[in-house]
């Protein structure tokens, strides 16, 4: 698969090369190919960013291509939203009309059976994505997803299921969530803007704010008030009904006692600071010295469970902590290995 110049075969263990596209559309980027080890004249063929539905199949050694009838045959899935990106297929090494490939445009596995012609959903729900937040209950596992939305497990991880969130600037990307009994607050859109979505009831429906934006990589229920709800720069008092803008992004929370939350400022050229709020994000302090870098460089920020002024920062330049009377560097030197 040579990209949008074609398909080409050889025949003289890649001597020479001569077209085998007969039945492919002209000047799209085709980037996935595969033979059965079982049988050569069995082929899949797939393209990249190319609003192409389905792969092509071949079974008389690229001579001729045919798109797939179906990828959802069995009718498992709720739509067919396509193979946007470049991915690989798994011819099966024993099964000579078997192979598996993925619906990347949904992060879904699936199988053919019959060499191409049909192709239907395969696993157990979840099969893949880039994970931004995990929420947990008694019962129930929440997984937030960059570009897939929101998905549960109710049993301990053996099936999963999609919770539909309706799209906020037309994505459904998420970075952050958090469940409280029926409610839960999620964050919905674009990769760098993205609103708010509230569900009371367990994520059945779904109430959208679109007006409250931000990145939005902290979201947490208060642990002793569940009734308090923090996302990012807002605070709801009310499970996430009505929302107040705080003068600073939260960014994490003493588990403690949650009315103590911390946020990440901008300090002199190059440096920032820890701010903390002890009335729920409402007034706010910098109680300890500023750190070497700017905030963008802070990827995460954690508090000891029992020390309100022990502080981690995930940063990029290695794990920041406070220690009640200034701040340490541990990196590669201390068994972080470079990345």
């Amino acid at each position: 698969a040579l990209g949008k110049a074609g398909v080409f075969k050889s025949q003289d263990q890649g001597i020479t090369f001569a077209p085998a596209g007969q039945g492919l559309p002209r000047k799209t980027n085709y980037t996935d190919i595969a033979v059965s080890p079982v049988n050569a004249d069995i082929l899949y063929l797939k393209a990249d960013q190319s609003k192409l539905k389905k792969p092509y199949y071949s079974h008389n050694g690229a001579r001729d291509w045919e798109r797939a009838d179906s990828t959802n045959h069995l009718n498992l899935l709720p739509d067919e939203e396509g193979f946007w990106f470049s991915c690989p297929f798994a011819p099966h090494p024993t099964e000579m009309l078997t192979a598996l490939t993925v619906s990347n445009g949904r992060a879904r596995i699936m199988k053919t059976v019959d060499g191409g012609k049909n192709w239907a959903y395969s696993g157990n729900g979840y099969t893949g994505g880039s994970m931004r937040d995990i929420a947990f209950t008694k019962d129930r596992m929440l997984f937030f997803l960059i570009d897939h939305g929101i998905w549960q497990t109710e049993d301990n991880g053996d099936t999963f299921t999609e919770l539909r969130v309706k799209r906020i600037f037309n994505h459904r990307s998420s970075a952050s969530g958090d469940i409280n009994g029926d409610t839960i607050v999620a964050s919905i859109g674009e990769w760098g803007k993205k609103g708010l979505a509230v569900s009371h009831d367990i994520g059945r429906t779904w109430q959208t704010y679109k007006h409250y934006t931000d990145t939005f990589r902290f979201i947490s229920f208060h642990p002793q008030q569940n009734h308090i709800v923090y996302a990012g720069p807002y605070r709801s008092d009310d499970k996430g009904k009505s929302w107040l803008k705080l003068p600073h992004t939260i960014q994490a929370m003493y588990p403690q006692n949650g009315d103590i939350v911390y946020a990440i400022l901008p300090r002199r050229k190059n440096e920032c600071s820890v701010a903390k709020s002890s009335d729920r994000g409402t007034n706010w302090i910098t109680p300890y010295s500023a750190l070497p870098f700017t905030t963008k460089s802070v990827q995460k920020i954690a508090i000891a469970p029992n020390d309100p002024n022990r502080i981690y920062l995930a940063t990029a330049r290695g794990v920041w902590i406070y220690d009640g009377s200034g701040w340490i560097q541990r990196h590669h030197k201390h068994g972080l290995e470079k990345d």
